[in-house]
């Protein structure tokens, strides 16, 4: 089961690479330019051919335009006038030319509207998708971990002497900050003001680690959601550390853990969700709710509307292993997208009494519910994953799975 969140729409298209856009449209505007006039050219010369004497436009010039750009122009100019459909050159030329530029326009069509691409090349630094790894940078973070959010204040200042203003002034120096400004040293859930962000360098506060028995990130999960078993080993999870807004629209540190076959997706899909500002409740590892066991700390993690991924457990009322068990599977904001029985008498119901209003009205008006309209539904489907919410029986509103 997961925690779901409020979805909240697409607020402005996705970032995407300015060169490559760029190209493409450069790209679409003159195929445009050479297909017309290719078309043109063809009926022209076919007119030309029924006058005697005139001065017909060279062979060489109406293949020139098909093989630069001109192919599906000069394509349909040959069968609309039907002109040089017997010169063998026309004949394969042509048809060739035509067929390559279709699809070098149907690709630049595609750069344009794909969805959340954005620049991004330095966000799984060195991930070559042949051999789904990644190259990381090492990962230190503070020990322990706050059950509870930052609220970005900063301590009030003891009032000064009123004998000694000046000097009392003069003493107490700047407030401390309440974050450490190395971004993701921070915990999850510590606040960060967006001034202290470095905007033109968003890809940085989304990392990929690898986790080792003995490092910070091992002996918080080793016992709880991590065991050692026969069905995934610990060299096929990955950490992450990421940013994104919460409930309140502040900037917020979160955490996952996810198989590495998914992590530069998982990556890039939260990196686009930031980018437009989509709100997520919270982002811890489940151990952050561990109960003793895995099913009942999904729970705890749901009621928590905590957004995460890895969980060594069984599927829910199943007895075999969940995606979660091999970190191929996300909830996202579950507390708003809940995990529903179907019953045979067409009813539903969940395990979450708060997570009821949510069963029916599943609106795009509703914050936080994710539907087909939902970005991060958009963007989870792009790169491949499967929702919950289409399901039949039951429906997992806040599952996304590969």
């Amino acid at each position: 089961m997961s925690t779901g969140g409020v979805l909240q729409g697409p607020r402005s298209l996705i970032r995407r690479n300015d060169m490559s856009r760029f190209a493409a449209t450069a790209v679409i505007l003159a195929a445009a330019v050479m297909n017309i006039l290719a078309f043109y050219l063809y009926g022209k010369d076919k007119r030309l051919s029924k006058r005697r004497r005139a001065r017909r436009i060279p062979e060489r010039t109406l293949l020139g335009v098909s093989i630069f750009g001109g192919g599906v122009g000069a394509f349909f100019g040959m069968r609309i006038f039907r002109h040089k459909t017997k010169h063998l050159s026309f004949r394969i030329i042509v048809p060739l030319t035509a067929i390559a530029w279709g699809f070098v326009l149907l690709f630049s069509v595609y750069v344009l509207l794909r969805p959340g691409k954005p620049a991004q090349p330095e966000v799984p630094a060195g991930y070559e998708a042949g051999e789904r790894e990644e190259s990381f940078e090492s990962f230190e973070s503070k020990a322990g971990m706050e059950s509870s959010r930052n609220d970005g204040s900063d301590e009030a200042e003891p009032a000064g002497s009123q004998a000694e203003p000046a000097e009392s002034e003069a003493e107490s120096g700047p407030e401390p900050l309440s974050y450490d400004p190395d971004i993701l040293a921070n915990p999850a859930g510590t606040v960060i003001p967006e001034e202290a962000l470095d905007m033109e360098n968003v890809p940085s506060y989304f990392r990929i680690d690898e986790i080792h028995e003995g490092d910070e990130v091992f002996e918080r999960i080793n016992g709880k959601s991590y065991r050692a078993n026969d069905d995934i080993a610990l060299a096929e999870l990955r950490y992450l550390k990421m940013l994104h807004y919460n409930y309140d629209g502040e900037v917020q540190v979160g955490e996952m853990i996810v198989n590495r076959a998914i992590a530069a997706d998982v990556i890039d899909i939260f990196y686009n969700l930031f980018l437009n500002r989509y709100e997520i409740y919270s982002m811890y590892l489940v151990d952050e709710f561990w109960t003793g066991d895995g099913v009942e700390t999904d729970d705890a993690s749901i009621e928590a509307d905590n957004t995460s991924c890895f969980n060594y457990r069984r599927a829910t009322d199943a007895e075999n292993l969940s995606r979660h068990a091999f970190g191929m599977a996300i909830d996202l904001n579950p507390y708003e997208n809940p995990f529903i029985y179907v019953h045979p008498d067409g009813s539903f119901s969940c395990d979450h009494e708060g997570s009821y209003a949510y069963i029916e009205n599943r609106s795009p008006d509703m914050p936080h519910v994710i539907t087909h309209e939902d970005l991060a539904y958009q963007l989870f489907a792009a790169h491949g994953f499967a929702w919950g919410g289409d399901w039949s029986s039951p429906i997992d509103y806040q599952h996304f799975v590969k």
